[in-house]
């Protein structure tokens, strides 16, 4: 079975596509999709909204490349909200864009990803990015990374910690 795990984001939207055989998960494919804010030239001659259908564009088009027609379950850590205002428009975007899939889902928990991770206290407010691609290098799966720069590694590593979850459930 064709599975994909997701870390939806407006900026870095992680997305790892793995073979699952009962519990155990074959990763055959990362990828980060990247969307940036028009520069401050351009920005000054576009509204906001306008920058934000354009990147939501971006996204839904990368996903659905990414899931093709061979995905049959989706595991997503959906993002939560924010106080900023600018932030709860970009966690808006993303459920916009995430409701588009057409393919069986599973929402996967903030604190299911802590526990995953091995954090004692649920009631920390993140998990440090660092860890959670520790745990993903624990498990084996440092391929999923090959081809990245670094500074996308967390988003795969949230992406696969979706799937590893997943699994369990």
């Amino acid at each position: 079975m064709i599975v994909v795990g997701m870390d939806p984001s407006m900026s870095n939207w992680g997305l790892v596509k793995a073979d699952m055989q009962g519990r155990i998960l074959r990763p055959i494919a990362a990828d980060v999709i990247v969307t940036k804010k028009l520069s401050k030239k351009k920005a000054k001659h576009a509204y906001k909204n306008q920058e934000d259908l354009e990147r939501a564009m971006l996204l839904s088009k990368g996903i659905a490349e990414f899931i093709g027609i061979d995905t049959e379950h989706i595991y997503v850590e959906l993002p939560v909200g924010s106080k900023s205002s600018r932030a709860m428009a970009s966690y808006g975007i993303c459920i916009g864009v995430f409701s588009q899939v057409r393919v069986p889902f599973t929402i996967i928990r903030n604190t299911e990803i802590k526990k995953f991770v091995g954090y004692e206290d649920l009631d920390i407010r993140k998990v440090e990015k660092e860890e959670v691609i520790k745990k993903m290098l624990e498990l084996g799966h440092e391929k999923i990374f090959t081809g990245f720069k670094k500074n996308v590694h967390e988003h795969i590593a949230d992406a696969m910690a979706a799937l590893c979850v997943g699994v369990q459930k």
